[in-house]
């Protein structure tokens, strides 16, 4: 990463205009660095980094943010200025984009491309397509510079201009030092934003916790808005963490709740603690939520959860169900009604199995 002592030693060999647009780099810099904790979308920080770049290299006044899929290898558009709406649809691995076929250190720094229809003609490569703006001109030149997050590639903030070799070894200076602190000022962002998700959420399973879910109902109540509660519980998990450890049984808790992302809930579901979970259901009958509830359960006990040595654990659950206003005017009265009748159920099922042995 080039220093800010760096950047202003190289303005002084330079014009004022070339030390005042390292000034604004700089300035711009800083106050986002600052700002960062006050954002809740990652995408109108990357809006606000990519706009200001293209005003500060004052050549174009077009760009994108491309970012990198881990699962799928592909970079796609996540931020564009001026380009045209079919821009939206690019996907391309990062060695079909036009950097990596000019880099030569695979494309881990700043890259310029003064004709980018020279470049397009002498590929023949179907990947490498026109450009155009937002008002039909084609895009000529192109300054791209790659962004790596803790030493991965994330993406890329790429500046696209209509004119013939617009930018300069100055202009590649400024996107070194704006992608280098552009990176820092992501991770700082990603670093806030998985605090602030789990101030909210389980670290185990990602699913809500009981913040969330008290957040959420204490709406509800507000609005005198009528819901289910159903609490669940893993049956036997104890065995399973008493036969095979500990990792088995958090990998049991994961797939569970994985599973509970799929079912018909009002709201995320919850983790409770342990091997209880909560799901929250609105605008429907209590014969709908059982019904719901009954299926999730069989679909469980179909499929299980694989464990070690070809053992399967068929994740059955037990639930209780309480609706507000009708079983409790407050969350904590609705919550220990669920929580009672739940445990009802379990100790009726277990006396059962007591009686059947």
């Amino acid at each position: 990463m080039i220093s800010s002592d760096n950047i202003y030693i190289l303005g002084e060999k330079d014009n004022n205009e070339e030390i005042d647009k390292l000034n604004k780099v700089k300035d711009f810099l800083l106050e986002t660095s600052l700002e960062v904790i006050h954002y809740d979308d990652i995408e109108e920080l990357l809006k606000k980094i990519l706009i200001n770049a293209i005003e500060i290299l004052d050549v174009s006044r077009s760009g994108s943010i491309l970012l990198l899929n881990e699962d799928t290898g592909y970079m796609t558009p996540k931020i564009l200025f001026g380009l045209e709406k079919k821009a939206e649809n690019v996907k391309v691995l990062p060695r079909e984009t036009f950097h990596f076929h000019v880099s030569l250190d695979n494309y881990r720094s700043t890259v310029i491309i003064q004709d980018l229809m020279k470049l397009i003609n002498s590929k023949k490569d179907e990947n490498l397509n026109k450009i155009y703006t937002d008002n039909g001109e084609l895009i000529r030149a192109t300054i791209s510079a790659p962004l790596f997050i803790q030493g991965k590639r994330y993406g890329s903030i790429n500046i696209d201009s209509t004119k013939l070799a617009p930018f300069s070894d100055f202009h590649k200076t400024i996107m070194d030092y704006i992608a280098g602190i552009v990176e820092v000022i992501l991770e700082r962002f990603m670093m806030i934003d998985e605090i602030k998700f789990l101030s909210s959420h389980d670290y185990l399973t990602r699913l809500g916790n009981r913040n969330s879910m008290y957040s959420y109902l204490t709406k509800k109540i507000k609005d005198k808005t009528p819901f289910f509660m159903a609490q669940l519980d893993l049956n036997n998990f104890k065995e399973i963490n008493d036969k095979y450890g500990h990792l088995v049984g958090d990998k049991v808790i994961r797939n569970f709740a994985e599973k509970l992302k799929e079912v018909e809930s009002s709201y995320e579901p919850i983790r409770l603690g342990g091997d209880e979970f909560a799901l929250i259901f609105e605008n429907k009958s209590k014969e709908q939520v059982e019904k719901i509830l009954k299926e999730f359960y069989n679909e469980c006990k179909k499929g299980g959860i694989d464990l070690e040595r070809g053992n399967n654990y068929k994740c059955g659950f037990s639930w209780g169900l309480a609706k507000y206003p009708e079983d409790g005017e407050t969350i904590e009265e609705i919550y220990s009604k669920s929580d009672s009748k739940l445990y009802e159920i379990k100790r009726k099922t277990l006396r059962r199995r007591e009686t059947d042995s």
